[in-house]
Parts: C-alpha cells; sequence; structure tokens
C-alpha cells in the first residue's frame, strides 16, 4: 500500500474512511475528520499515509468497558476547516451529504492552536524580547494583534500567533519558527524497543530524538571526506547548522577520525562563518547546512529563496577569490528536487546526488552537473557501522541472492554513468480478480512497462489481458534506460509460461513496437562486465558487428525480433 502512487492511495483512503471514519462539522462549528479502529498499527500506518497528501493528524487512544473488560480504541483525528476541506478535495469520502454541505460553506480559518503549535521556553522569550526592543507582554500583544500573558511562558504557541509576532517584530529565528515547514509534538513518553543497529545518528543523551521513520542523512559520507582530506592535504573546516559539536564529535570518531587539522564550526550566521574561513584559510569548507544559514541584512527566514541565493553567492565569491573548495549541502524534497530555491544549482560549479532505497544499504553517489568534468560517473558505496564503504563489484553485489531457475528472473545489463552494472529483473503474473489487471512497476518505468505487456500481447499472443503483471528490480536501483527491455520481456514471458529463464544467459536489448530488437550503447563493456561474472551466454539484437565484442570470453546469441529472443532465452538446457 507504502508504494501506491497518490492517486490509488487517495481511493484506498476513501475506502477506509467511508468505512470506518468520518467527517463533521460540530455544534460550535467547528470541522473535523475521523477514524477509528481496534488495531493500532492500522491506526498509525493511515496516520502516516495521511502526511503523503500534507495531512497532520493526531493518534488518540479511547478507553472504555464492553462486558465489564478494558477495551482499547484507537482515532486518527484532525480538526480545522482548511485540513478537512483538504482532506476532501484530495481523498474524499463517500455519503455524509449533511457534513459535506456545512463543510462547504466554511471558510478555511486559522489552524487549531491544539493541533500546530511551537514549543517555548527561556531562550524564545529572550529572543522575542530582543526583537521587541525589550517591551512589555501587554505591548507586544498590542503591536501583534495577540494576546501573551506572562503565566503563559511555559505553555507552547500556536503557530498563527507566532506567525504574527514575526510579522510585527522581523527577525529571522522568528520568521522561521512562524513561517516554517517543521512540525512540532510534544513527546509523550520515551520506552526502550531493544537493541538495534542504527546508521548515521549520532545522539548525545537526550538532545535529539527521532520518532516512527527512518532517516538518512548525508553527514557520515562528508565527515568522511573531510576527514580524508584534512589527513592529506590541510585544514578543513566543517560548518554545522542543524547538530552540536558533541554529536559530530562523536560521529568523527565513530569514523575513526584522528581530528587533525579538521575544525569545528556550529555557527548559522554566514558573516561569522565567513570571517573564521578568511582567517583559517583552509583548503575544505562543508556548509551542513545551507538552509540553515541566513544573512541579517535580510529580513526573510533561513531556507527562503533571498537567504539561500545570498549566502550561495557569497560562499562563491569567497571561494573563486581564495581557493577554498566549498560544499553547501541543500535538503531535497519528495519529489527529488533541491528544496527552496532551484537558482542553488545554477550558482554551484557541481550538483551531488545521494540516492538509495531506505530499506537497503547502498547508495548512488551522483552528478547531475558538473562545469569541469562530466556528468555520467556514478558511486556505488554501502553504509556500514563505521561509515560509507566503496562497492568495487556492484553487478555481485546485486546477484547475490538469486535464485537460479526460478520462473520470472532474468539478468539485465544496465548502465550507470560508464559502469556497466548486472541486475536481476523479476516479474510476475497472476490471474486479476478485478476488470482491469494492475500493471506495477518497481526499479522500472512504468510507461517501458506498459509497452513491453503491450508488444508481448499483440505481436507474441501472450494472453495478459486478464493478467496482473508486477516487475522488480532488486537490490532498489532505478533503471531509466530501454537496454533493459528484453530482459523485462523474458522475465514476464517466463512468468507467464512458468519456464525459466537459462541461468547463464545475460540479456540486452530494446523492444520497438513493431516487436523489433534495437541495440544499444556501450555494448563491448556490458558484454565484458557480463564475461567476468562469470555468464556463459549473452543475448543481443542482431544489429550488433560481432567485431566490437568480445568473442572469445563470452557466447553471443541474437536475435531480430521479441517472439525469436524468447525461444533462445528459454530453451531446454
Amino acid at each position: 500500500i507504502f508504494r501506491l502512487p497518490r492517486p490509488q492511495l487517495a481511493v484506498f483512503l476513501r475506502a477506509l474512511f467511508t468505512g470506518d471514519g468520518s467527517v463533521f462539522v460540530n455544534r460550535r462549528g467547528l470541522a473535523g475528520l475521523s477514524y477509528s479502529t481496534i488495531s493500532r498499527r492500522l491506526a498509525e500506518d493511515v496516520q502516516h499515509l495521511l502526511l503523503r497528501f500534507g495531512l497532520v493528524t493526531k493518534l488518540r487512544v479511547k478507553r472504555s468497558l464492553v462486558n465489564g473488560a478494558d477495551y482499547l480504541a484507537y482515532e486518527v483525528t484532525g480538526v480545522g476547516a482548511r485540513r478537512t476541506q483538504a482532506f476532501v478535495k484530495v481523498i474524499g469520502i463517500m455519503g455524509r451529504r449533511p457534513a459535506l454541505t456545512k463543510l462547504s460553506s466554511l471558510s478555511p480559518e486559522l489552524e487549531s492552536s491544539q493541533m500546530d503549535t511551537v514549543p517555548t521556553g527561556e531562550s524564545f522569550w529572550g529572543l522575542l524580547h530582543e526583537a521587541a526592543g525589550s517591551t512589555s507582554f501587554r505591548i507586544i500583544s498590542q503591536q501583534a494583534g495577540v494576546v501573551i500573558r506572562n503565566r503563559r511562558r511555559e505553555r507552547p504557541l500556536r503557530r498563527t500567533t507566532l506567525t504574527r509576532l514575526a510579522q510585527a517584530f522581523p527577525h529571522p529565528r522568528l520568521r522561521a519558527l512562524g513561517c516554517g515547514d517543521i512540525y512540532w509534538d510534544e513527546i509523550v513518553s520515551i520506552e526502550p524497543a531493544g537493541m538495534a543497529e542504527v546508521y548515521d545518528l549520532s545522539v548525545s543523551r537526550y538532545a535529539n530524538f527521532v520518532a516512527n521513520d527512518l532517516i538518512i542523512h548525508n553527514s557520515t559520507l562528508l565527515m568522511q571526506v573531510a576527514t580524508q582530506m584534512a589527513d592529506t592535504h590541510g585544514p578543513v573546516l566543517y560548518v554545522s547548522g542543524e547538530e552540536s559539536a558533541q554529536q559530530i564529535k562523536m560521529r568523527a570518531e565513530r569514523l575513526g577520525s584522528s581530528g587533525e587539522s579538521l575544525y569545528l564550526l556550529t555557527e548559522t550566521d554566514l558573516d561569522e562563518i565567513l570571517l573564521h574561513i578568511e582567517q583559517l584559510k583552509p583548503r575544505l569548507a562543508i556548509i551542513d547546512s545551507i538552509q540553515a544559514v541566513y544573512v541579517n541584512e535580510l529580513t526573510s527566514g533561513p531556507g527562503s529563496i533571498s537567504q539561500v541565493r545570498e549566502c550561495a553567492a557569497r560562499l562563491q565569491a569567497l571561494a573563486k577569490s581564495s581557493g577554498t573548495s566549498i560544499f553547501l549541502v541543500g535538503h531535497v524534497t519528495k519529489s527529488g528536487s533541491i528544496a527552496g530555491p532551484k537558482v542553488l544549482e545554477h550558482i554551484v560549479d557541481t550538483v551531488l546526488y545521494l540516492e538509495g532505497d531506505r530499506f537497503h544499504a547502498y547508495r548512488l553517489l551522483r552528478s547531475t552537473k558538473n562545469r569541469f568534468g562530466a556528468t555520467n560517473e556514478v558511486g556505488v558505496f554501502e553504509m556500514r557501522g563505521s561509515g560509507m564503504a566503496e562497492v568495487l563489484n556492484p553487478s555481485e553485489m546485486f546477484l547475490a541472492e538469486r535464485l537460479p531457475n526460478a520462473p520470472g528472473s532474468s539478468i539485465a545489463v544496465t548502465m550507470e554513468g560508464t559502469r556497466p552494472l548486472l541486475v536481476e529483473v523479476q516479474a510476475l503474473c497472476s490471474t486479476s480478480a478485478f476488470g482491469l489487471p494492475r500493471r506495477t512497476a518497481n526499479g522500472l518505468d512504468i510507461n517501458r512497462l506498459l509497452l513491453i505487456t503491450a508488444v508481448l500481447s499483440k505481436r507474441i499472443g501472450l494472453k495478459l489481458g486478464d493478467q496482473d503483471v508486477f516487475a522488480n528490480v532488486i537490490g532498489g536501483l532505478h533503471i531509466n534506460e530501454p537496454a533493459a527491455d528484453l530482459a523485462a520481456a523474458c522475465s514476464i514471458a517466463s512468468s507467464m509460461r512458468d519456464v525459466p529463464v537459462a541461468p547463464d544467459l545475460a540479456i540486452i536489448g530494446e523492444v520497438g513496437l513493431s516487436g523489433e530488437l534495437r541495440t544499444v550503447s556501450q555494448l563491448p563493456a556490458r558484454l565484458s562486465e557480463a564475461a567476468k561474472l562469470g555468464f556463459k551466454r549473452v543475448l543481443i539484437p542482431k544489429t550488433f558487428r560481432l567485431t566490437d565484442a568480445p568473442t572469445d570470453k563470452i557466447e553471443i546469441l541474437m536475435a531480430r525480433s521479441v517472439g525469436e529472443a524468447l525461444s533462445m532465452a528459454m530453451e531446454k538446457q
């Protein structure tokens, strides 16, 4: 369910809420949504799925007595017309006509103080008095149009109150709290969950908390780069705007850093950062992250378009004038783009993305922009307790758990940059229980999967009209090139016919709409990689010239069409 695209996920949630949920408008005109179940895990999963649509909800535990015994139920709830109207618009619910009619007439009010609050403390009130000029709470309330009393000093403030304070008393930190996208929630209890291996999280006592979900951070890779540069090329300055010095020190010790020539600065004021860089004159400076750094002259908060643009431009000017290499860490959104302004990519010389599936320990370091070199190189790393380790033979890694002679499995040879990789492409065909069969791709382009299934149905005669077709690339790798078309076609036909593909065969080729096979680029490198890993044969399109192939290392089978290729791939040995 969690891997469904948003439209299908909306249908699933709509069915759940129609059965055991509701939307409502009470007598006071307060709107809300609710979903109840006796399964805590189901309630938590529904709460997480709603986050895919930007809907933040709370989980309530309801206790009651049934036949003299304790009875527990769990309710996922959210209040506020804005939140409820957004739920109805993107997900929807069947029935509930009276509630929907009332809801449509409500104007989106400010969010409830119980659902979106920001914690306060002595440091916050000191910041507020500093921004307001040390005036009293009465004068602050009058100027901002809010109500703040001294008796509320330790209570959290709702987001709208902070937004008005930031508008009345411009200050970067106040604006970041009031207008930022961080959602705060109170920690009710901390319970031990047993021993488990944790990657890339250095938590100093009770300073940080991670709830429910996994966090993948880039600080481990950067710390390894900083350590190696400091040991070999001279002083390195690591500037952190998000973590404390103790946390970074713990990570550096875990990675085996000696600490010599490696300097740490915990600062977010750009003027202070530039001053330290000019005084130290390091060979390398790392800014983690650019969204946390701000310039005092600008009134906007850290992470805004103007702040990121100005900070990056000043750091670029310093790098060019001083010769110091500077790494800027930028957060990435769920869509894969750099959070905040895209202009950051235009300022820097090189853009590197650290990609990977959160369910696997392997990461790809990919360059998407490089003013001084090619952008088609990629590095494969494995997350370990001691840091990021290079994977010298990624193909062997992706094939380590392969089950030979299993129907629905074939080996494709794909390219990641200039590096050939052998990956296992799996497919499963099962009779559909519905009128419209599904086509699900994980690691493959869904449009190419639809093309391949259409060719197999029309040109080969496979009856896939009543079959759900699932395709998967093992290891969390995503293949975006057409060279894996033929391997995917062989896997689908193998699963449909329940006949395995030859285990010693690697498959390369693009499938055309007429069922013809078309050659792909860099075939000699792909063939050499297949031969190196012990594959005895490789199936390729017949348009390739044998003079370019290492024929002495591997037997080459050639086919003109998909039908001819399927006969060769699944022939009895």
